[in-house]
This record gives C-alpha cells, structure tokens and sequence, in this order.
C-alpha cells in the first residue's frame, strides 16, 4: 500500500513531524472548516480524498476541524449516511448539509444540486455560529472545484 494512502485510523502527529516542527505542537491552535461536497468522508469505504488527508494533517497540526460536505455521495450518486465514529476516529467532524441528487456528472441536476448545497451551507454555518453552537473560523477553505 502506499505510503500516503492508510486504512489505519489517524492516530496523531507523527513523530517525524514532531521532530522537524516542535514549535508547532500545541500552538496556535485554529479552528478551520473544510468545505468539500464532492470527495469521499471516513466510513464510505473509499481512499482517503485530499480533503480527508488535509484534515489530517490539520489535526496533527493541534488544530480543530469541520468538514462541511454533501449529503449526497457524487462517486456514489446516492445518499450518504453520518460517520459516527469519525470525531473518535480521525479527530475531526464531518456535517453533512442535505443537497438533491442528480443522475449525471455533466448536468444541471448537479449544478443545481452544488448550488442549494452552497446556499443550505451558508445558512446552517450563519444559524449556527449566530446561536452560539459554533466558533466561527478565521478562515472557510473549499477545498473541491465545484466544476466538472
């Protein structure tokens, strides 16, 4: 298998990483929400997306993280259920925001689709970080294109 890609669970930074960054354990500790409706989440028995291996690699950097994405799974083209371990598992939190299916990569069933779930997730994070259940971030990343 390679290097990059692990079925293992994240366990930490790694002690290479500590080694070369020891500055950074501990320190300027972020919140930081990954916003990525396309790539596969832990559970869905895929390989880890570059979404997933930044949230990694955040984690292992001390920070904390959200992983805002679809409810509905684009390599699968069905709906996606919550990982209920992931928080455990890999130390950061997945939402999922409910978005419409669409059949077809290259339509506007998809356009459609990206586009409510861009307006549910301004909503939802807007609610949420008003009410006082979420710190807002310094930063939102999107991490996918929403392009074909």
């Amino acid at each position: 298998m390679p290097r990059h890609v692990s079925s293992q669970p994240f366990s930490g930074p790694t002690a290479e990483h500590q080694r070369w960054h020891p500055e950074q354990r501990g320190t300027h500790r972020r919140l930081v929400w990954l916003v990525d409706p396309i790539s596969a989440i832990p559970g869905e028995g895929l390989l880890p997306s570059r979404t997933w291996a930044l949230a990694r690699a955040l984690v292992a950097g001390g920070h904390e993280v959200i992983w805002w994405t679809s409810s509905f799974s684009h390599t699968r083209h069905g709906p996606r259920t919550p990982p209920l371990l992931i928080q455990d598992e890999e130390g950061f939190a997945v939402r999922l925001i409910k978005a419409r299916r669409y059949r077809r990569d290259m339509s506007l069933a998809r356009f459609a689709s990206h586009r409510d779930f861009a307006a549910a997730f301004e909503r939802m994070a807007t609610e949420e970080v008003a009410a006082g259940q979420l710190e807002k971030p310094p930063a939102a990343w999107p991490t996918a294109s929403m392009q074909s």
